[in-house]
């Protein structure tokens, strides 16, 4: 997503190149991808998350809550034939870089297009290499939920992670 969130210094470009906004879209830290107060990046604000949560996203669309983002690895993977393989199913298949041994191609089976853009955590890194998506998922005061996969993993893993860390984001159609 590359939406330009007004007032906020938060939401960043790759290596603060617009190109790679263009590309990748932006980073967002939790708070302001949730379209709530920066103060929710410090506490627990549960409370204020509601199902099919809209946050920054468009009018009829939402983040994706854990139910969902597993809802569509479990419809990717195939028992018995594909456990595990989410990640390189719903990878494109370039602009993964290729230099690590064990690099495992995107086939982009479905359409959903996921893109390496990177994080910023203190530093940009991972660009090309990795990508993590926001969930709607509040661990505590000062995580979050998000997705991630990777160039040399088959799979999409879920972590929590700090909130004011920078990571993509991805809307569902209400």
């Amino acid at each position: 997503m590359n939406y330009d969130v007004p007032n906020n210094i938060t939401d960043v470009c790759y290596n603060d190149e617009p190109d790679n906004c263009d590309i990748y879209g932006k980073l967002y830290d939790w708070a302001t991808a949730m379209d709530l107060p920066s103060i929710c990046n410090t506490s627990t604000c549960s409370n204020k998350v509601i199902s099919k949560h809209q946050g920054i996203c468009p009018s009829g669309w939402h983040i994706p809550n854990y139910i969902e983002w597993n809802n569509l690895i479990d419809y990717v993977e195939t028992p018995g034939i594909c456990t595990e393989c989410a990640g390189k199913k719903l990878r494109t298949e370039s602009l993964w870089s290729t230099t690590n041994g064990t690099y495992i191609a995107g086939t982009d089976d479905y359409g959903f297009a996921a893109l390496p853009g990177g994080s910023y955590t203190s530093i940009f890194s991972n660009l090309s290499v990795g990508g993590s998506w926001w969930d709607s998922g509040n661990d505590n005061n000062s995580f979050a939920y998000l997705w991630f996969m990777t160039n040399y993993m088959a799979n999409t893993q879920r972590a929590n992670n700090t909130k004011t860390f920078r990571y993509s984001v991805r809307c569902v159609k209400d």
